[in-house]
């Protein structure tokens, strides 16, 4: 499960993986149990799944927003501000992290990486969805090149494999071996298996099951799907 001893959280993985759920779900966790937490949006890719979408939702739970000054507009090269040293230089924060998924949003971190080495209160996951289309080999090969460009080590697997509102629990223990062949071959550990609260009363035979809610975008604004 999630080291809760750590200070900065790092979530990556392949487009359509759900880690800007499960980041979202971290940093509202993280701010129940007391914490002053920040949401940091490195996402310069999928500005449509990005966490700046739901920032009325991570305010009204209490986790600032931080995210890059072009976000969510059509311009080619989103700009980051200084406003991401707070990963480093705010030590009184929790810092959760929603990187892209490929290498550009990763870069970002990359510049921070050696002070994120030389505190050493980190933790970095990559999100994986069994049902996306990756092989394990190109999984493997993605979470190989994430970690080149952020100079930091992954340090394990959450299974977040879903099928959108059709996810139940079946689903969940079907992509459980695609998860075991990834965490085999990159020899990273699955330290936590997402499962929708609705479910989890029948998930005794999930291994670290994390409990998240879905949060789903309307057209005109963000709602928590319950």
């Amino acid at each position: 499960m999630f080291d809760n001893r750590h200070r900065i959280y790092l979530f990556c993985g392949y487009y359509g993986s759900g880690k800007t759920n499960l980041s979202m779900n971290v940093a509202i966790q993280q701010r129940k149990a007391g914490k002053s937490v920040i949401l940091f949006d490195c996402d310069m890719i999928n500005s449509y799944d990005c966490s700046t979408q739901y920032h009325e939702i991570l305010e009204s739970q209490g986790v600032q927003c931080v995210h890059q000054i072009f976000a969510n507009s059509n311009l080619e090269a989103p700009s980051f501000t200084g406003e991401y040293r707070q990963i480093v230089d705010k030590k009184d924060i929790t810092a959760v992290v929603d990187l892209g998924g490929d290498e550009a949003g990763a870069v970002v971190i990359g510049g921070y990486a050696t002070e994120i080495l030389a505190e050493n209160r980190f933790s970095c996951y990559y999100v994986l969805n069994a049902y996306r289309n990756l092989s394990i080999e190109d999984t493997v090969i993605n979470i190989g090149k994430i970690q080149a460009a952020m100079r930091l080590p992954i340090t394990g697997l959450v299974n977040n494999s879903n099928l959108g509102t059709q996810t139940n629990l079946q689903v969940v223990l079907d992509s459980m071996e695609f998860v075991q062949q990834v965490s085999q071959s990159a020899k990273l550990p699955i330290v936590a298996t997402s499962i929708k609260q609705q479910v989890l009363s029948t998930a005794q035979t999930i291994p670290n099951p994390y409990p998240i809610h879905i949060y789903t975008k309307s057209l005109d604004n963000c709602e928590m799907e319950v």
